[in-house]
C-alpha cells in the first residue's frame, strides 16, 4: 500500500503540463542535434527551411493564438525581411554587411507593423477587417516585387547576393553557407525566439494580451489601452517574422511568393494543425506539414495540395484544438490509466 501511495507522487512530474512540455522540448533538442550527423545534406537543407518557417509560425501563434489577432498576410512580414536582407547583402559584404542585413531585415517589418498598429488598432479596426487589410497589403507587396524587376529581380527573385558572415569568439568570421552552418544558426534563432515567446506569455503583458483575446471590451473598461498592447504585440511578432525572413537568405534565394497570400495561408494551416496558443504546436505543425508536403509532392506532383487539405480538414473535425493539445490529453489519459490499477490495488 505504501508503494501505491508513493508512486503517484514520484510520477507527478510526468503528468504535470510543464514537465510534459519540457520533455517534448528536450526530445526536439535531441533530434535537432542528431540531424546534421545522421541525415543527408538534402534532408538537412530541407530541415533548415522548416526550422526557419517554424519561427514564422511561432510569431503567428503569439499574434493569433495568444492575442486573438488574425492576420491573413503575415507572411508579408517574412518576405519583407527576406527581401530587405537580400538587397542589403547585394550591396554590402562581410560581417558588417550581415549585421546590417539583420538590423534592416528585422527593422523594416517592425516599422510597417508599427504603422499598421497605429492606424488600424487606434481606429478600432479589428477582427476580420484587420485580416482583410493585411491580405490586401500582401497582394500589393507581392505585385510590387514582381513589377520592380530592377530592384527585386521580378518573378525570378533575388539571388547571387553576398554570403552572410558572422563573427564568433574563437572561430573568427564564419560564413552561414553550405549545409550545417545555416542549420545551426536557424536552430539557435528558433530557440531564442521560443524562449522569448515563452517569457512573453508568462509575463503580465502576456496575461493582458490573452485577456484582449477573450474579452477586449471588458479590459478597456478596466482602463487598459488595448490598442497600444495590440500594437506592441504586432511589432514583436512581425520582428520575429522579419528575423525568420533574414535567416531564410542563407538559402541563397528569395522570391515574390514569400510575400504572397498562399504562403500566409500555409502559415495559418501550420498553426491550426499544430495547435494555436501552445507555442510548441506550431513548430510541430510546421515540421510535420513541411515533410508531408515534400513527400506527397514527390509522389503526386499535381494533386498533393488536395491531400494536405484533407489532412487539415480531418484535424479541424476531429481535433479542433490541434495535434499538440490532443497529444497532451492522450498522454495524461495513458498515465491515469496505468496508475489507476496500482492505486486501487
Amino acid at each position: 500500500m505504501m508503494n501505491a501511495t508513493l508512486r503517484p507522487g514520484r510520477m507527478s512530474w510526468i503528468t504535470d503540463p510543464r514537465s510534459r512540455r519540457l520533455l517534448v522540448l528536450l526530445a526536439l533538442a535531441a533530434v535537432a542535434a542528431a540531424i546534421p550527423a545522421a541525415a543527408s545534406p538534402y534532408a538537412v537543407g530541407l530541415t533548415t527551411r522548416f526550422v526557419v518557417f517554424s519561427i514564422l509560425a511561432l510569431s503567428m501563434d503569439l499574434l493569433w493564438g495568444y492575442g486573438g489577432v488574425v492576420s491573413f498576410g503575415h507572411a508579408m512580414f517574412f518576405g519583407l525581411g527576406a527581401y530587405a536582407a537580400a538587397i542589403t547583402l547585394s550591396h554590402l559584404t562581410g560581417v558588417s554587411g550581415t549585421y546590417l542585413a539583420f538590423v534592416i531585415g528585422i527593422g523594416v517589418p517592425s516599422l510597417l507593423a508599427l504603422g499598421l498598429g497605429f492606424f488600424l488598432f487606434y481606429s478600432a479596426v479589428a477582427g476580420v477587417y484587420f485580416g482583410i487589410v493585411t491580405l490586401a497589403l500582401s497582394v500589393v507587396f507581392e505585385t510590387l516585387a514582381v513589377v520592380s524587376r530592377d530592384f527585386t529581380g521580378g518573378m525570378d527573385g533575388l539571388y547571387g547576393f553576398a554570403i552572410p558572415t558572422i563573427w564568433l569568439p574563437g572561430l573568427g568570421n564564419v560564413e552561414i553557407w553550405g549545409t550545417e552552418n545555416p542549420y545551426i544558426v536557424s536552430v539557435v534563432g528558433l530557440a531564442v525566439c521560443f524562449g522569448l515567446a515563452r517569457w512573453i506569455t508568462r509575463s503580465s503583458f502576456g496575461i493582458a494580451i490573452r485577456a484582449i483575446r477573450d474579452d477586449e471590451a471588458r479590459l478597456e473598461l478596466l482602463g487598459y489601452n488595448t490598442a497600444f498592447l495590440k500594437t506592441v504585440l504586432l511589432v514583436i511578432t512581425c520582428a520575429m517574422a522579419g528575423l525568420a525572413g533574414t535567416l531564410y537568405t542563407t538559402v541563397g534565394f528569395v522570391s515574390p511568393q514569400l510575400l504572397g497570400v498562399f504562403f500566409s495561408t500555409q502559415v495559418l494551416v501550420w498553426v491550426g494543425i499544430g495547435g494555436r496558443g501552445t507555442l510548441v504546436g506550431p513548430i510541430l505543425g510546421t515540421i510535420l506539414v513541411g515533410f508531408l508536403e515534400t513527400i506527397l509532392s514527390g509522389e503526386y506532383e499535381n494533386i498533393w495540395p488536395l491531400f494536405v487539405g484533407l489532412f487539415f480538414l480531418a484535424i479541424v473535425l476531429f481535433w479542433p484544438r490541434g495535434l499538440y493539445p490532443f497529444l497532451e490529453r492522450g498522454a495524461v489519459a495513458v498515465r491515469r490509466f496505468r496508475r489507476t490499477p496500482e492505486a486501487t490495488g
